[in-house]
């Protein structure tokens, strides 16, 4: 009988603890550097799954876009078909077109809606995970701290160092979240 890696048996039982939320993660895309954009995005989308979440991130359609390109209705209408599927939307900070219609739309069916993939994880991240000592945190940390122009794992570690905190305050600027 053949065995399992070590990271295969770690990947499976991440998978089994992940709660099934499925996560829609919206922001820009086509202002400023796409490619930024989406990196920014993953990243978010890979905080969520090391803290428990199942993200769907449409930015990663940039690969089938250079395959075999289609207008922004099109995508527009296949990424709204995958969040109406969707538990919740997290925003990210950005102007945006897409971003804004899918989160009105999301509102207009009840997903929850955050502005900040800290009030996500103080609602669905298991709390043993959620505690900034767990390697699932400090992990999820580490992939927002490499997001480009928005400091946000720095306002989420200190946001969530009080996790008795339900609602603080929402950056409105990058200049909050220093």
């Amino acid at each position: 009988m053949p065995t399992s890696s070590p990271v295969l048996q770690q990947t499976v039982t991440q998978v089994r603890e992940t709660d099934d939320h499925l996560v829609y993660i919206a922001g820009p895309y086509t202002k400023g550097d796409p490619v930024e954009n989406a990196r920014n995005a993953m990243l978010v989308g890979t905080a969520v799954f090391l803290l428990g979440g199942a993200p769907f991130v449409p930015h990663t359609s940039m690969t089938w876009h250079a395959i075999y390109p289609m207008k922004w209705e099109q995508w527009l209408a296949l990424d709204l078909a995958i969040l109406r599927r969707c538990d919740s939307i997290i925003r990210l900070p950005g102007e945006s077109r897409g971003a804004a219609l899918e989160w009105d739309e999301a509102g207009r069916w009840g997903l929850q809606r955050y502005e900040h993939i800290h009030y996500w994880v103080q609602e669905h991240a298991p709390e043993r995970w959620r505690a900034p000592h767990t390697a699932h945190y400090i992990d999820a940390m580490r992939a927002l701290n490499q997001m480009g122009g928005h400091n946000w794992a720095m306002w989420a570690w200190k946001q969530l160092g009080d996790l008795s905190m339900r609602h603080p305050t929402p950056p409105r600027s990058d200049s909050d979240l220093a």
